[in-house]
């Protein structure tokens, strides 16, 4: 099987999501299937309650599963920008802005949280009111729902 990605530890195994992953110690054969994507660690037990044995740590790598328009998507060819949404302006002067930075080669966007932030600390991530999407981003005043509406 083709590693999903390159990397330099020997001691990591790669998980395709398409066939099972097998793992062979001391002639066991074991048989895996990971529902998440992470790092996973685990030793087999193994032998009977006289002489139990224990493999080595196996450490597998399992990439995420993407899709776009149904289709699977390689994560190695997302180019990833996280966005702190108050320096794009107004949601108007968006869709320049963001075609700008398509036009640099990114193509995914992670976009840190849209809501009132806190007025002590008017962190990015620190929200005052998580229901609520703040007025910067309007050209003028509007009700919560229409906030949404216009998004």
């Amino acid at each position: 099987m083709e590693p999903l990605a390159e990397n330099k530890d020997e001691n990591l195994a790669y998980y395709s999501r398409v066939q099972f992953t097998l793992a062979n110690i001391d002639n066991l054969r074991a048989e895996f299937i990971f529902k998440h994507s992470g790092t996973h660690t685990f030793q087999i037990r193994y032998g009977d309650s006289s002489h139990i044995k224990y493999s080595p740590p196996i450490h597998i790598l399992v990439h995420p599963r993407i899709l776009l328009n149904g289709q699977n998507v390689d994560f190695n060819c997302l180019n990833l920008m996280t966005i702190l949404p108050r320096g794009l302006g107004k949601l108007s002067e968006w869709p320049e802005r963001i075609g700008d930075l398509m036009s640099l080669g990114y193509n995914a966007f992670h976009f840190a949280p849209m809501e009132t932030p806190d007025s002590w600390t008017f962190s990015h991530y620190m929200s005052e009111n998580h229901n609520e999407l703040h007025d910067i981003y309007f050209e003028q005043r509007l009700s919560p729902d229409n906030k949404l509406f216009v998004l």
